[in-house]
């Protein structure tokens, strides 16, 4: 019982004490890297997590631009959207700030891309990232699963039991879509 993660501390508070240096490691998004960045003195590394179980594999999430669907489509509005989607897809650098993988190799490349620290350390990973299951019980296993984590993680679960007791609760979930 090495006691190594206090189970008080929640999303902010566990991002709070590794940017005060009281912690050795922290497990986070990409999305975290621009924050962490923004802390003076943190001296910090970014990684891909290691391959588990001989397979490398990485859950990649995303943020959507989306035309819904509509009764009549306006041709002009279309266009609209697709120039602005084109446009923000083309700019992926100033959205990498925050630590995200641009959407576009061609973005990858740029000048600009290649100077933003730690975005090289983990952005091989996106070769093996894995989408997110296409259901409607997305967002409910989600939430569920991340806060089964959370107290697995917090409580020093037995991991088997957890993944266990994680994979019957993905099941009921499911069971009721």
């Amino acid at each position: 019982d090495y006691k190594v993660n206090p189970p008080e501390l929640d999303y902010d508070a566990a991002m709070n004490v590794f940017k005060l240096g009281d912690a050795a490691f922290y497990f986070n998004g990409v999305w975290a890297t621009g924050t962490l960045e923004a802390t003076p003195g943190l001296n910090f590394g970014a990684s891909q997590l290691p391959a588990l179980m001989g397979k490398e594999a990485a859950w990649a999430g995303s943020h959507t631009l989306a035309i819904p669907v509509q009764r009549t489509l306006d041709p002009k509005r279309i266009e609209a959207a697709m120039t602005f989607i084109d446009w923000m897809t083309s700019h992926g650098e100033m959205w990498a700030k925050a630590g995200h993988i641009p959407t576009r190799k061609s973005v990858a490349l740029k000048d600009e891309m290649k100077a933003l620290p730690y975005r090289s350390d983990y952005a091989a990973g996106a070769a093996s990232a894995l989408p997110t299951p296409r259901t409607p019980a997305w967002e409910e296993i989600y939430g569920t699963l991340s806060d089964m984590l959370e107290y697995a993680v917090t409580k020093n679960q037995n991991p088997k039991q957890a993944l266990a007791e994680m994979e019957k609760t993905v099941k009921e979930i499911i069971a009721t879509y």
